[in-house]
């Protein structure tokens, strides 16, 4: 007994405490919002991914792009998703909160990577290549990214990959892609490449 509670009821309640802290539950993040649900990115909900890659920040007193080249890139995406898509059956996991797309992770094959302009050294054939993670504005810190990334690995796993690969940078000095996030899920450092970029790996077979 512990303050007329049994050891069981406490154990329950630390268990509820560590799922609030990490945000992570069994299927999915957890937010004061509601339920943050994983499903796999497809010529179906593309163009959801497509709207949340291009957008002004709600903080920025002036927009990036001009409406424009919004337009202009909305359809390059759209087409570069669609192309790879076609090529492969699977390129990444789309977050939703309340039925709204809110993130994203793409990974591509290793093979392919190269034909799209990523360039690994050491990723083998049997390997993928993250792309993009995003998630919106206003999103963060509610373990979107990292559930996102708990999927990938998943998948990974059922496929039989050897490892996944992603560029990184020092979060001191960039907020995308920071290297901690990616080292909580346990990605390790491959190779350092300058100050603030490094490749990360999450090696699948050991």
């Amino acid at each position: 007994m512990f303050l007329g509670y049994s050891w069981g009821t406490v154990r329950r309640i630390q268990l509820r405490l560590i799922a609030r802290r990490f945000s992570i539950c069994w299927k999915g993040a957890m937010s004061e919002k509601g339920k943050i649900v994983v499903t796999p990115l497809t010529l179906s909900n593309s163009n959801e991914v497509v709207e949340l890659c291009l957008f002004s920040h709600p903080a920025d007193p002036e927009p990036h792009f001009q409406s424009q080249d919004v337009s202009n890139g909305k359809n390059l995406k759209a087409e570069y998703l669609s192309e790879v898509l076609q090529q492969v059956p699977s390129c990444g996991f789309v977050a939703y909160l309340n039925g709204k797309a809110i993130g994203f992770v793409e990974f591509y094959p290793a093979a392919i990577t190269r034909s799209l302009g990523l360039q690994i050294p050491g990723a083998g054939k049997n390997s993928v290549v993250i792309g993009c993670l995003h998630v919106s504005p206003g999103f963060t810190g509610m373990g979107v990214a990292r559930s996102l990334l708990e999927h990938l690995v998943d998948h990974g796993k059922k496929l039989k990959w050897d490892s996944i690969y992603t560029k990184a940078f020092v979060a001191e000095e960039f907020n995308f892609k920071p290297d901690f996030l990616f080292k909580k899920c346990g990605f390790r450092t491959a190779k350092k490449s300058g100050k603030s970029s490094l490749l990360m790996r999450y090696r699948l077979k050991k």
